[in-house]
């Protein structure tokens, strides 16, 4: 989970860096399935505050919006750099992952 964030979080040269030669939502599917995780983190013990939850619910809400044929364009590598919907998650990234648990 912490590096699904760490890389929506990243500037977005380090995020095409990471993208390589993946499909260009890799981001948002890489993200979906370590959202997908956090129940099972939960239950295995591993304690999320109430903000740090909240914020992952709204970067999951805002990948989601930004998700579907008709926001293809929010896709690309040109996006990343120029779209205020990627600052705005990466903004959100940067947030939550000076919330996130510590391990032991």
């Amino acid at each position: 989970m912490y590096e699904a964030v760490q890389i929506l979080g990243a500037e977005p040269a380090r995020q095409i860096e990471w993208i390589g030669v993946a499909e260009h939502d890799e981001l948002g599917l890489d993200f979906g399935d370590a959202y997908l995780l956090v129940r099972t983190l939960q239950s295995d013990g591993v304690v999320f505050s109430s903000e740090a939850l909240a914020i992952l619910r709204e970067i999951d809400d805002q990948v989601s919006e930004m998700s579907g044929e008709d926001n293809s364009h929010l896709w690309t590598f040109d996006a990343l750099h120029e779209s205020d919907r990627w600052a705005r998650v990466r903004s959100l990234a940067r947030r939550v992952l000076v919330r996130f648990p510590r391990p032991p």
